[in-house]
């Protein structure tokens, strides 16, 4: 177990942490640190970005940069997937699934992932053919609501990941108190980001002025996602902390 604990450390933290630094010092130095046009623009910026590469380095250069980024978002998006079924299935097994004959684990988990490529696939195919009505589906539109989305399904799978190990497994194979207090910081994090990426689609789609989503000024819906997003913490720190499914239990 140690060892895993070790391959996770280097494999999702480590080069997790050196591939945003890499990755923010490439922006700099090909597209510099002020071109507000560029926001929202990732085709352009991809664009503008193997042409200073180009420039430097020639054209096998730019290839080889273009290639590695379209591997990347490939592994993002199976990890996205990988994750969202995770959760789903192992929220619908425990409440529905092992109730039946029919749904074993691995059935639910087929099911699921079947349906969720299924409706990517649909997704895709309608950009394709649907003309100019669905010109938002294009991969701009679909990579800036990738990284939303994965926040989301961090956030869930924190809080699954965590009243599982707490409340299901035996006591003796439970997690720690360290790391119950570090899924809780990991609950802090992923869900305040997905609070505030939700609350700003949200006003983006009420047209709120445009003060509200550059900033973090109090808005309604802003307050809202906070207040739910506050609410799953209370909850969840309930449940996982030490002490906590005790008194969850009793409640």
């Amino acid at each position: 177990m140690r060892i895993v604990h070790h391959e996770l450390l280097v494999s999702f933290v480590f080069l997790t942490l050196l591939s945003v630094v890499i990755t923010c010092m490439l922006v700099v130095t090909t597209l510099g640190t002020d071109n507000p046009g560029l926001a929202g623009d990732l085709t352009g910026m991809v664009t503008l970005q193997g042409e200073a590469i180009q420039r430097v380095g020639g054209l096998w250069l730019r290839v080889a940069f273009l290639l590695g980024g379209s591997l990347v978002i490939f592994s993002t998006q199976l990890a996205i997937l990988d994750t969202v079924t995770r959760i789903t299935g192992c929220i619908f097994y425990e409440r529905f699934g092992h109730r039946t004959r029919f749904f074993t684990q691995k059935r639910t988990f087929l099911v699921f992932l079947t349906i969720f490529v299924l409706a990517a696939m649909g997704i895709i195919t309608a950009s394709w053919i649907g003309g100019e009505g669905l010109d938002v589906l294009q991969p701009d539109f679909l990579l800036l609501i990738a990284g939303p989305f994965t926040m989301t399904s961090m956030f869930l799978f924190t809080l699954v990941v965590g009243y599982m190990n707490v409340r299901r497994l035996p006591a003796q194979l439970g997690p720690p108190a360290w790391k119950r207090w570090s899924l809780l910081w990991a609950a802090v994090l992923w869900g305040w980001f997905t609070a505030e990426q939700l609350s700003r689609t949200a006003m983006s789609v009420a047209a709120v002025e445009p003060r509200f989503m550059e900033s973090l000024a109090l808005h309604p819906i802003r307050i809202l996602f906070y207040a739910l997003w506050l609410a799953a913490l209370g909850w969840f720190a309930v449940r996982t902390l030490p002490g906590g499914e005790k008194r969850g239990a009793r409640a």
